[in-house]
């Protein structure tokens, strides 16, 4: 598409023109710059549910029971008070086996560093130690805090897991044995906005739990 001088001719230049003015007034369309979001749109974007928000998402059943999901049930059972079962076993540590340290974990996300930094559960990378004694470690999954904690009591595992409020419990047992004594040698995370409290309708922020009985 050649004029006689040897130049493109109109029609193709047309075209370019064209193909630019498109992609212009795409950019600017997803830019928003013709079409702002309306007030509407943006209102309620701070993060702020108010009361009349959850009383209308209530009404409209978006927490309704749904009998299918297997953690939602519509009675619980109080239980004031319980204890932990009594340590099975005795504890029976021998020299490790070809130098592996056996380490139970349980299913948390935040374990997957030390699971990679392993190379997986089997033992097969090498560490050492300050002392310049080398070890293995073998991850095992334990999930049951019962019976990761007689695990650890009978030597079957040599690390065990915990959250803090744990550790009283864990003692109360194996203080019994004057063969176990557990040592904390390491916090694993902070559990800021990891866990949660759920109350009855009537409490509706954590001020109001003040003086109650949880």
């Amino acid at each position: 598409m050649t004029d006689a001088g040897g130049g493109p001719k109109k029609p193709f230049w047309a075209v370019v023109v064209f193909v630019i003015l498109g992609f212009i007034a795409f950019a600017v369309y997803r830019a928003d710059l013709f079409m702002p979001a309306g007030e509407d749109e943006t209102k309620g974007q701070e993060g702020e549910i108010s009361k009349q928000d959850l009383d209308k998402a209530k009404s409209a059943g978006v927490e309704a029971n749904d009998p299918n999901a297997p953690t939602t049930v519509k009675e619980y059972a109080f239980v004031p008070e319980s204890k932990l079962p009594a340590v099975k076993g005795v504890s029976a540590y021998q020299p490790m086996k070809n130098g592996v340290v056996r380490f139970a974990l349980n299913v948390w996300a935040g374990w997957a560093p030390i699971i990679f930094a392993n190379d997986g559960f089997k033992p097969g990378k090498e560490w050492t130690a300050p002392d310049g004694k080398k070890f293995k470690v073998e991850l095992v999954l334990i999930d049951d805090p019962v019976a990761m904690r007689d695990a650890y009591a009978s030597g079957n595992i040599h690390i065990g897991w915990a959250t803090l409020d744990m550790l009283p419990l864990f003692m109360e047992e194996l203080s019994k044995d004057s063969r176990v004594m557990p040592r904390v040698y390491q916090q694993i995370d902070w559990s800021n906005g990891g866990d949660g409290i759920v109350a009855r309708g009537a409490v509706e922020n954590v001020g109001q739990l003040r003086g109650k009985a949880i």
